[in-house]
């Protein structure tokens, strides 16, 4: 499937019969996050340059699996900047490794368009630990969490780690963050003053 931000996309609706035309990539961004993942099955995706049609489900999954330009992506309010470059945990290792600290933090999950409040049980260097148990959506392999520092936002490029029967996830598994040093500067505070659970992160 060749998707890319300068081609024309169409969006139908198998139930009402209804096409809409010649959408640009944030236009069709913007219908893609307000669609009900309940929904997705309704509705068709036409890739002009590729005279292709494709099922909204398959079109979000292949967007979220090669992380083509960040669609599906929570926008920013306009004082937060996630504009900035990732950087990539260093190691496997250090992940593993770092340290995990008890602290609640407030934070939201995109998956695939879904938005999800939680809180953190634990978070370290590589990982974060929810509360609360999150169902896991059909696209698995990539999500964003998002922190909000004084008046940044920081992003994490995340992995779930699925639970034995697949279906859930508390945890995540950081792979690149837009504000690394601020989130080590946060984890370097609670060093200090939060009781740690263990060395896997």
């Amino acid at each position: 499937m060749d998707v890319k931000p300068n081609y024309y996309y169409y969006l139908y609706h198998n139930v009402s019969e209804t096409m809409i035309e010649k959408l640009s990539w944030t236009q069709l961004n913007g219908f893609l996050r307000v669609i009900d993942e309940q929904q997705w099955s309704d509705f068709q995706v036409w890739i002009a340059n590729n005279n292709q049609w494709v099922a909204m489900q398959d079109f979000i999954e292949h967007i979220m699996d090669n992380q083509h330009h960040g669609l599906i992506r929570l926008p920013p309010t306009p004082d937060e900047d996630v504009t900035r470059p990732h950087q990539l945990i260093d190691t496997m290792v250090e992940q593993r490794n770092s340290t995990r600290y008890e602290v609640e933090l407030p934070m939201f999950i995109d998956l695939a368009g879904t938005i999800i409040n939680t809180t953190t049980a634990d978070i370290s260097l590589g990982g974060i630990r929810f509360h609360n148990v999150i169902p896991m959506r059909k696209v698995r392999k990539v999500c964003y969490v998002y922190y909000r520092f004084d008046a940044q936002l920081i992003e994490f490029q995340a992995r779930p780690i699925a639970d034995d029967d697949e279906s859930s996830f508390i945890r995540v598994e950081i792979i690149s963050c837009n504000h690394l040093n601020m989130w080590t500067d946060i984890l370097a505070k609670y060093d200090q003053c939060v009781g740690q659970t263990g060395s896997e992160g």
